[in-house]
């Protein structure tokens, strides 16, 4: 165990190959709040529990195999660290059901063989990232805004339109923006950002009241944007998997971890959907000039009153616009039924949104002169301004998290 002093963070790690050992070392050079401990030993598995001796904020152990003996030896080193908030483990080539077991166990990320050196430094990356927000988040919880997308009718666009403001919003302000998505049965937001994910919700959802911003974050995945994604399960799981208390866990952590969180909701109406929608600053309506987007629109108002959010604080975005009078006019007769003003238009661009949903793309960063991109752009500037979040330069780097939302949304807790 090492001992430090007030305010300095402490990794161990226990390494069987130069080359990870190495790779540690210079990652934590430089960084002046991390002691470190880093050896080098033929069984780290086995020798662990002897070198970790009490725990660490950050814990490597690179085992030799994923056999029954490592597994137990890594669950024991665990069970004895009783202070650590990130636990990373290598293995070589680690089944589906050692890592689950893995992280049942509290391990916080897992990386299997072969392993490359950037995705060892990203892990050790969002470890760090993780344990500095840890420690220095407000014990009454964080002011993050949280946002959620409605959708008004199937096929409208909302994943699209919630994966591009987010890359847009992380780009523009260099401020933490989390994404998540709880469309547990159809959610496909990773597939926008082109991320195949390790782990989902269904994950954060077993950690039960284990949930903190270490495990919440080695379970999502950033994106290139700066936007950092908890993906949907690749399969479909019962909505009964989520409660009322488990939304109002994760949303909490969601405040002191990211700035602005941008929240994909099923269109299935639920005991949960209702906290979601509760629990939200505002909420994003995702309309298109027809009878069927009036149609949603009138039943979100009912959903929403029936859940007790009577005076909602939306934020209008209109899909798929084509310029005329009767469009026009069904849109405003739509914003009318949601008694509030249409805050902007995307519209149609059916080619830059087909290439870049064939490519895993988003249209701000694959096509960012399209139709699609630059009234993305512009509506994501129009919610930064309502936030509060300055523009910043593109190479300027990311800050921290520095939002203070005051009464710029009408708040209902978190």
């Amino acid at each position: 165990m090492i001992v430090t002093e007030k305010n300095k963070h402490t990794l161990i790690g226990v390494m069987r190959s130069k080359e990870f050992a190495d790779q540690v070392n210079e990652f934590t050079s430089g960084r002046d709040d991390l002691e470190t401990n880093v050896q080098i030993v033929d069984n780290p598995a086995e020798n662990a529990a002897n070198v970790v001796n009490g725990g660490a904020d950050i814990i490597i152990v690179e085992g030799a195999d994923a056999s029954e003996e490592t597994l137990q030896y890594i669950e024991g080193v665990h069970a004895r660290a009783s202070n650590c908030l990130a636990f990373i483990v290598l293995i070589p080539e680690a089944t589906t059901a050692s890592v689950r077991r893995l992280f049942r166990a509290g391990v916080t990320d897992v990386l299997s063989s072969p392993i490359a050196a950037n995705e060892f430094n990203a892990a050790l990356n969002t470890a760090y990232e993780a344990v500095t927000a840890q420690t220095t988040a407000p014990a009454s919880g964080g002011s993050g805004a949280i946002l959620t997308m409605a959708k008004t009718a199937g096929g409208i666009g909302s994943s699209t339109i919630a994966a591009n403001l987010a890359g847009a919003i992380a780009m523009n302000t260099g401020k933490q923006v989390g994404v998540v998505d709880l469309d547990i049965q159809f959610g496909s937001l990773g597939l926008y950002f082109d991320i195949a994910t390790k782990m989902d919700v269904t994950d954060v959802i077993r950690a039960g009241k284990r949930l903190d911003n270490m495990l919440l974050l080695s379970t999502m995945q950033r994106h290139s944007s700066g936007a950092t994604l908890l993906a949907a399960p690749t399969n479909i799981t019962p909505f009964e998997a989520i409660s009322p208390e488990f939304i109002e866990r994760l949303f909490s952590q969601l405040r002191t971890m990211f700035d602005v969180t941008i929240v994909e909701a099923p269109t299935a109406w639920l005991e949960w959907t209702g906290e979601v929608y509760r629990r939200s600053d505002a909420i994003i309506p995702v309309i298109r000039s027809s009878v069927r987007s009036g149609a949603g629109a009138a039943k979100l108002v009912d959903g929403l009153r029936d859940f007790g959010v009577t005076d909602p604080n939306f934020f209008v975005v209109a899909n798929k616009f084509e310029r005329s009078f009767s469009s026009n006019d069904r849109l405003q007769k739509i914003c009318e039924i949601l008694d509030t003003k249409l805050a902007g238009r995307i519209r149609a661009d059916d080619k830059t949104a087909h290439e870049c949903a064939d490519i895993g793309k988003l249209a701000i960063e694959h096509a960012p002169k399209s139709p699609m991109a630059y009234d993305i752009s512009k509506i994501a500037k129009r919610l930064q301004k309502r936030l509060g979040l300055e523009q910043v330069a593109a190479e300027q780097p990311r800050s921290g998290r520095t939002l203070n939302l005051g009464p710029i949304f009408k708040g209902r807790g978190g």
